[in-house]
């Protein structure tokens, strides 16, 4: 069995017609060897650039005994409703209906109310609704790249000036909002992982170990976690848990919620890593 997360998580590459020669030979190589393909296309709606996606439906061999998982939780903004669906051939699906029925006999209300509100809605709607929260997912990484790594590293001169707008509502004090857009020192955008889509990002806390901050030596990525749920309400998930090394200092953090809680929650925690060098000591 052959996974294809498409588009990927946490970075969300994604397969585009470029890439279609390559789904060709996995779809070829999979047909040959009888291997089944279940491809996750969860995240397909909040891909930011409006670049179509490619699937392996779309390849000349698409294998007949494929797999394609889909669902509403991603694009829609319900991400804890855990409402999907999978499309395939008849008798893979009465395999999965069955193998279900061990588990749970029905989808709950809220489930079934909500696929029963998506597959009732009309396309151009649905696809209204997706464009709307892709561009939010958009401007928050925007809102993010430009915090830790600067404004200089956001190039529309329209999406500089509403970050600063933005910013300055949550700090109040326009030297501090040009403090926080010239980066905050001891956190970085992890190397060759800016997203493609979805809505989360990989931050590296590297700088930052070894130091003790707010009584809190930072030894491992968990202190940092500790540090940043205690004094910013600010939570990630740690690297360790999805693939990186034990030492590594990397958090995987999400931005799909409301960009005043974003910028608050990296405003503290840019005062808390540079108090009495750039801020008032509290």
């Amino acid at each position: 069995m052959l996974f294809l997360i498409n588009p990927s998580n946490p970075i969300g590459n994604y397969y585009s017609k470029k890439n279609i020669a390559d789904l060709e030979s996995i779809a070829e190589i999979c047909i040959k060897n009888n291997i089944v393909i279940v491809e996750d296309l969860l995240y397909d709606g909040t891909i930011y650039d409006k670049k179509k996606i490619v699937s392996i439906m779309n390849t000349a061999a698409f294998p007949e005994n494929s797999v394609i998982l889909q669902g509403i939780s991603k694009a829609y903004g319900m991400a804890s409703l855990r409402a999907g669906f999978a499309i395939s051939n008849e008798i893979i699906i009465n395999c999965l209906r069955n193998k279900m029925f061990q588990s749970m006999d029905s989808a709950s209300l809220l489930q079934s109310k909500a696929l029963e509100g998506v597959f009732g809605t009309p396309l151009t709607t649905l696809i209204k609704i997706e464009n709307k929260n892709s561009n939010i997912y958009k401007y928050n990484l925007n809102l993010i790249i430009a915090m830790i790594s600067g404004l200089d590293f956001i190039y529309e001169k329209n999406i500089k000036k509403l970050i600063i707008k933005d910013i300055n509502k949550v700090t109040k004090n326009k030297n501090y909002t040009k403090k926080l857009l010239n980066g905050i020192e001891g956190i970085s955008i992890l190397k060759n992982s800016l997203p493609q889509s979805g809505f989360f990002i990989n931050l590296n806390f590297q700088s930052i170990k070894g130091k003790k901050i707010k009584n809190i030596e930072i030894k491992n990525i968990y202190d940092v976690l500790k540090l940043s749920t205690q004094y910013c309400k600010f939570k990630f998930l740690c690297g360790t848990t999805y693939g990186f090394k034990e030492n590594s200092m990397i958090g995987r953090f999400t931005f799909s919620n409301n960009k005043y809680e974003i910028i608050k929650a990296f405003y503290t925690l840019d005062k808390i890593l540079n108090e009495g060098k750039y801020y008032e000591t509290n």
